[in-house]
């Protein structure tokens, strides 16, 4: 994945990103490198309280076409 754009600005882009911390508010533009084979991928967002209480996860399917959903 690469970073291209922060808050609608461009930015020198930061490539092989595994993971990246937005705080509220923020906006940010990447690119992912579908290069992997053609398969079904998870993509997931968490938040980063202490609490466990008060953790928030999102995940959604990358989907290759060719791939069952």
């Amino acid at each position: 994945m690469t970073l291209i754009a922060a808050d609608g600005f461009d930015i020198a882009p930061v490539i092989n990103l595994e993971s990246f911390i937005v705080y509220p508010g923020e906006r940010i533009d990447v690119i992912i490198n579908a290069i992997n084979p053609i398969n079904n991928y998870w993509v997931r967002a968490s938040t980063l309280e202490e609490d466990p209480e008060f953790r928030h996860e999102i995940r959604a399917m990358l989907h290759y076409e060719g791939t069952r959903a």
